[in-house]
């Protein structure tokens, strides 16, 4: 006689199905709700995010879409943020927000951009594991309401790495489909775009991101050589770009400004949070149920670590403990290491793509389990997701203010944090200045800088025109007239971001040989002769840049 459990019988695991595919159907519903229409909290960089999508707006506005200087920033002096900062969601939230003629729609719609991304990517992971329909939906709709995915777009109000949160599950899955089902040289190309969208999205995310994938391409050299080669040209390809386009000249620029100011929010070993906190099922965790959930997703995957089937969500699931074991304090010697590895300034950034891999755990996990248990384990990954989130909420609304939309569509938020942050945009001769200013974040940086002025202004025998309101430098001509030697200035930090020259109106080529550019000082200014000029600023392009900074370190170089 044979005892146990009687199998389900079919009709009852098709109701399930439908039961669960409902379930997550609702919840995909009722999570677009909230972000198209949920009220908005006044979170840790929710007004810098707006801020952002704002100054982007701009500049795409004017056709630029790979802006570099924003004029509005720092007391009116300019920023060379758009160089500097994290580009994709705020290219996407701009584009959307000219489409709708709404600032905050825009950034929902983004959001909700980005969500899909994830589900998607998530999804496609969950396939390759091959997971079934249903259990490819949950993990995805559970990944949106993780409880980082949740914290990045409530609370913290990180716009720019939720772009690139929704980035990694894609990039897992191209990999996965090169090394697991077809070796082909496109796949290849598809993945190499992808990390340099994810380069755009945020550097961070990108590095360790692309770093894995060529360390996890070395480790298949042996085994698979054409698949893994593929995998790892495609991820040193896109690191090789990074280097060219954005490392190199962010470091050659970055020395005219203060990017040490950064650290005024700590190293990334300061920032490491205790081991116990990754536990914590507390609805206000960054970690929450997941964490406990991949541990014992690990246990029974180690169990069977003989079945070929469970290697791919193993080494996934091993992956992801990993990531989220280097933001707590147990990692904190090896971000001591080195002073290179201070960039990455927060280690729970690693739970952007710790976050991802857990779920693609979870699917492959799933799968080796009995149709009953399997069907009760979906529900349960959904009802968790339910639960934390609704938790989770009413947290974050009753320690944060609600923002009135009204404020968040003004062109410069009037409460909150401004877009200088600590300083770190203000050219190099302000660092002592900030240094000195104690509590710089609460005092606001702007407080070392002159007065604001407007765009241009003149001194002695001259006199111009200054144009008001200027949000934004393309080209732009300024008449001076001089009846006697006098000054015009240009009320913009001078550094090599924004190209300047004067040219008389007269063809006095005399007048112009003694046109004399007034170094030294903080903004652009010239000494001109009598006469009628015309003073033209033009933003320099982003490839400009490139190409201006990596003759600097060439040069430089040959110096040595």
């Amino acid at each position: 006689m044979i005892t146990g459990t009687p199998a389900a019988k079919p009709d009852a695991l098709v109701r399930g199905s439908d039961s669960i595919l409902w379930f997550a159907g609702i919840l995909m519903f009722v999570y677009a709700v909230a972000v198209l229409w949920g009220p908005i909290v006044a979170g840790h960089d929710t007004y810098l995010s707006f801020s952002h999508v704002e100054t982007w707006t701009t500049a795409m506005r004017a056709g630029d879409f790979l802006s570099v200087w924003t004029p509005s920033h720092a007391n009116g002096f300019g920023s060379p943020l758009p160089f500097f900062y994290h580009k994709l969601f705020n290219l996407a939230a701009a584009a959307l927000t000219i489409a709708t003629g709404d600032i905050v729609v825009g950034v929902r719609l983004a959001i909700l951009l980005f969500s899909g991304v994830m589900f998607f990517g998530v999804y496609r992971c969950a396939a390759l594991l091959g997971a079934s329909r249903q259990t490819r939906i949950v993990t995805a709709v559970a990944c949106m309401m993780s409880p980082y995915a949740l914290v990045c777009i409530v609370e913290r109000g990180a716009a720019a790495e939720y772009s690139a949160m929704a980035l990694v599950p894609l990039c897992a899955a191209y990999a996965a489909e090169l090394i697991l089902r077809r070796a082909k040289p496109w796949l290849g190309v598809k993945l190499f775009v992808l990390l340099c969208l994810l380069a755009l999205a945020h550097i961070v995310t990108f590095a360790v991101t692309a770093g894995l994938l060529a360390a996890f391409a070395l480790a298949r050299v042996k085994s698979s050589q054409r698949r893994a080669l593929i995998l790892l040209t495609a991820s040193v390809g896109a690191l090789a770009v990074f280097v060219v386009a954005i490392y190199v000249p962010f470091l050659v620029w970055g020395s005219y400004f203060s990017p040490t100011q950064a650290r005024l929010h700590g190293l990334p070993a300061d920032n490491a949070v205790p081991l116990i906190r990754i536990l914590s099922p507390n609805p206000a965790s960054w970690f929450g149920w997941p964490v406990l959930a991949l541990l014992a997703a690990l246990g029974f995957l180690l169990r069977h670590w003989k079945d070929k089937r469970v290697k791919a969500p193993l080494v996934t699931g091993l992956t992801a403990l990993a990531l989220i074991l280097l933001t707590t304090r147990v990692s904190a010697p090896m971000w001591r290491l080195s002073a290179q590895l201070d960039f990455v300034q927060f280690p729970w950034r690693l739970l952007s793509i710790a976050t991802p891999l857990v779920f693609a755990t979870f699917a492959g996990t799933i799968e080796r389990l009995p149709a009953n248990l399997r069907r009760h384990t979906l529900f349960a990954i959904l009802g968790l997701s339910v639960i934390h989130a609704a938790g989770m909420l009413y947290w974050v609304h009753g320690v944060f203010a609600t923002i009135p939309s009204a404020e968040l569509r003004q062109s410069s938020p009037s409460t909150g944090p401004g877009p200088d942050a600590g300083g770190e945009y203000f050219p190099a001769r302000y660092r002592n200045a900030l240094a000195a200013t104690p509590d710089i974040l609460a005092t606001g940086a702007a407080s070392v800088l002159p007065v604001r002025h407007a765009f241009a202004d003149s001194a002695g025998g001259c006199t111009l025109n200054s144009p008001a309101n200027v949000a934004y430098v393309q080209s732009l001509q300024i008449a001076v007239t001089c009846t006697a030697a006098g000054t015009a200035r240009i009320n913009q930090f001078d550094t090599p971001f924004l190209e300047t020259r004067v040219m008389g109106n007269d063809n006095d080529k005399g007048g112009a040989m003694r046109v004399r550019r007034i170094e030294g000082g903080p903004m652009i200014q010239f000494a001109l002769p009598p006469g009628d000029w015309t003073l033209h600023v033009r933003q320099r392009t982003y490839l400009e840049l490139v190409s201006l900074a990596w003759r600097q370190k060439i040069e430089h170089g040959s110096r040595k």
